[in-house]
């Protein structure tokens, strides 16, 4: 047996139809939203990590030596390091004076001059 469609009168083609376009503008205007958004969002993540690789700070590596780090001294989940070696002297941190060693290793970002400076200053033993 056939299966019979309901009559649809005049005005409620025009109804539907007009529904449809509305469903597509909103879904085009979200999808629209969704773009600008996260194109916003890759812009300031890319900003965030460029100014993040400009500065650089000092600390110790595995094998203890000073170390001049690029970034900044965080990681995020997952082991993800927000920072990379820059230079590593073959200077120990064991051969520093505790109130040296404080002031030099608290992780204080630098320009890359001042922190090449530094160490370079430390390993020609102007710096005790």
């Amino acid at each position: 047996m056939r299966r019979r469609l309901p009559r649809v009168g005049p005005g409620e083609d025009a109804q539907a139809a007009a529904r449809a376009a509305a469903r597509r503008r909103r879904l085009r205007r979200r999808a629209g939203v969704s773009a600008v958004t996260l194109l916003v969002l890759a812009v300031l993540a890319t900003g965030a990590y460029l100014a993040s690789q400009s500065v650089y700070f000092i600390a110790t590596n595995g094998r203890g030596l000073i170390t001049v780090y690029r970034g900044v001294p965080y990681e995020l989940p997952g082991s993800l390091s927000l920072y990379s070696p820059y230079y590593v002297s073959g200077v120990s941190a064991s051969t520093l004076a505790p109130a040296r060693r404080k002031t030099l290793l608290d992780h204080s970002l630098r320009s890359q001059g001042d922190a090449s400076t530094l160490v370079h200053s430390l390993e020609l033993g102007q710096l005790e």
